[in-house]
């Protein structure tokens, strides 16, 4: 459970990961938010041209980061799936397989608006769904961070911080706080705002 940086959130003791997410050790969790799993296949069938393969490699990377922070429990703080799109047949063929490898994770996803656009997920699939807000622990878990107060974790936002000098400039994810809410960057890597 090495790196990252550690903070107090209504005081709560976490680690912030460059997953992106969030370890926290006292309910044995590895919180993540935007995963989007399907959103390159509606890309495709919408005509934009992005690679194949890409729930697989979303899904690799998620049973990484749930192996380096070696937590029992997965929290996903809204749009694990990517609305109706995580239906396709090769998609949640990707996500079942997942699923069965990871059994021994308990799974909780707080519905975000992706999420609820997909409709409920299958009960073989054994995550537990929530709506926003839900309480647990110290912590108050949404989606979306204008849903809450002081002491809530969200995403929806994806932030990002713009670096720009003489050569040009970059992009990439951070955590934001302001006002006692902490915001979550997006899992998925084709959730980055512009």
């Amino acid at each position: 459970m090495a790196g990252g940086v550690e903070i107090e959130h209504a005081g709560e003791r976490l680690r912030l990961t460059g997953t992106p997410g969030v370890v926290w050790g006292a309910m044995d969790a590895l919180i993540v938010a935007d995963v989007h799993l399907g959103k390159a296949a509606a890309f495709r069938e919408g005509g934009v041209p992005v690679p194949e393969g890409t729930t697989v490699h979303d899904l690799t990377r998620l049973s990484d980061a749930v192996a380096r922070a070696g937590v029992g429990r997965l929290i996903v703080l809204g749009d694990l799936v990517h609305a109706s799109a995580w239906r396709r047949p090769a998609t949640r063929e990707a996500i079942e397989r997942w699923r069965r490898a990871h059994r021994d994770v308990e799974m909780l996803c707080v519905r975000g608006n992706h999420d609820r656009n997909a409709g409920r997920l299958p009960p073989e699939l054994e995550i537990r769904e929530v709506d926003e807000p839900h309480r647990m622990g110290a912590l108050t878990l949404v989606h979306d961070p204008a849903r809450a107060d002081s002491g809530a974790m969200g995403g929806h936002l994806h932030p990002v911080v713009r670096l720009r000098g003489a050569g040009g400039g970059m992009r990439s994810r951070c955590f934001w706080r302001r006002d006692g809410v902490l915001a979550l960057p997006a899992f998925g890597p084709r959730t980055v705002r512009f």
